[in-house]
């Protein structure tokens, strides 16, 4: 809000007090001619009204005074603060940009009772409410929070279900792969069974012809020739054949 002569309705007690009490060293002139000498001044009546809410930087400087010291003449009114003389020292740089220290009166005030109950009232409420708002946040935080784990754990679930499947049709494949090298052993066990029994059937028969010719030639006598010329047959001389015995 903008200082406005004209209207001295806003009267922020609350925030008023807390400045004054928040920035204690604030230090204000007993006379609006000191402002023009001494800019440290008008830097305590702006901080005062700007950090109670109140904008001001468009104003003069004897507008932000003037509003000011009637805000603090409220306060002092209402009992709220209290105002007391300061005499200090202090620096003011001439106009040759030296230093000069001036020994000057100027004023000062401090919460009372009424208004450090009210300061700390206000606090235990913002303090309050700051909980309220920090436990909202925690909650919203904890909310936001349960549904990502319930998301993440519906995601997991589905992964979890898509691997068992992914892992029961591997097993399928599997199975019938080794169903299938079943068959192809089998396969090649019957043909090799089929040519073993052809194979030891080919033995058999050559170990039956060759005990065959065995027996034939043992059951034929041996043929003695005593000289070459018994080998000689002549073919005039008649066959001789054996008589059949008796």
């Amino acid at each position: 809000m903008k200082a406005d002569l004209t209207n001295v309705n806003h009267y922020p007690v609350e925030k008023l007090l807390i400045t004054l009490r928040k920035y204690d060293e604030l230090i204000f002139p007993v006379d609006r001619d000191f402002l023009e000498d001494f800019p440290i001044y008008k830097k305590s009546c702006l901080i005062f009204l700007e950090k109670s809410g109140i904008d001001c930087k468009e104003q003069d400087k004897y507008s932000i005074y003037i509003y000011a010291d009637i805000l603090l003449e409220r306060l002092v009114r209402d009992k709220l603060i209290k105002e007391w003389k300061q005499y200090d020292s202090i620096e003011k740089e001439g106009n040759d940009g030296s230093t000069c220290i001036f020994s000057i009166t100027h004023k000062a005030y401090t919460l009372t009772s009424e208004g450090l109950d009210i300061v700390l009232k206000v606090e235990a409420h913002n303090d309050a409410e700051r909980r309220h708002q920090d436990t909202n946040s925690h909650n919203v935080l904890m909310r936001q929070i349960a549904i990502i784990s319930f998301l993440i754990s519906l995601a997991a679930v589905g992964v979890s279900g898509y691997l068992a499947n992914l892992a029961n049709k591997n097993i399928e494949l599997n199975q019938k792969r080794l169903e299938l090298y079943q068959h192809q052993i089998e396969s090649l066990e019957s043909r090799v069974s089929d040519k073993q029994m052809i194979f030891t059937g080919e033995i058999k028969r050559l170990v039956y012809e060759a005990i065959e010719q065995n027996q034939q030639q043992q059951a034929t006598p041996p043929l003695i020739v005593e000289s070459e010329a018994d080998l000689v047959i002549d073919p005039t001389e008649p066959v001789k054949q054996d008589k059949p015995a008796n």
